[in-house]
């Protein structure tokens, strides 16, 4: 049986902030996407999976850029875990 994990789809993606549940066995390519606004740092996870259009997904709103580092480190785990 697969294994799904949630994501939130990112404002700028899908119009919307709702939750996307993804196989990770299905995923071509994972880019991280930092943005700093200067008070905290948003992390997106650009996704490419089999048979469906490149999108974007909020991996958090974090304090700094060390804890954006970590919440990505934390996504790549999860991926491996499944």
């Amino acid at each position: 049986m697969a294994t799904l994990i949630p994501l939130r789809a990112s404002s700028s993606s899908r119009g919307g902030d709702g939750v996307v549940w993804i196989n990770p066995d299905h995923i071509v390519t994972a880019q991280q996407v930092f943005t700093d606004t200067g008070s905290q740092v948003v992390l997106d996870v650009e996704l490419k999976l089999v048979e469906v259009n490149l999108f974007r997904a909020r991996l958090g709103i974090l304090a700094d850029a060390a804890a954006a580092s970590d919440a990505w480190d934390a996504f790549i785990v999860q991926v491996r875990a499944t």
